[in-house]
């Protein structure tokens, strides 16, 4: 198994979690998304971090459902 760190921020650079609840819901839903894979997380207003420990394609499959997800509550996320 090997280590990724995944870094998925707002286009521009715009704020994706507005205020501590919103930050503490991210913080919560990204723990609960990879538990048997995620070793480190960080969620900060306008981007966040995941370490993950995996194959490339779950690290892949986790970057995708991520930015699902932040798309799917109306965030928009910067390109690959």
């Amino acid at each position: 198994m090997d280590y990724w760190h995944l870094t998925v921020a707002a286009e521009e650079r715009h704020v994706l979690f507005d205020g501590s609840e919103q930050l503490s819901d991210a913080a919560a839903r990204l723990a609960a998304m990879f538990p048997a894979h995620t070793l480190f997380f960080c969620a900060v207003d306008d981007h966040l971090h995941l370490v993950l420990r995996g194959t490339r394609r779950e690290a892949g499959q986790a970057a995708r459902c991520v930015r699902r997800w932040l798309r799917a509550t109306g965030r928009t996320v910067a390109p690959c």
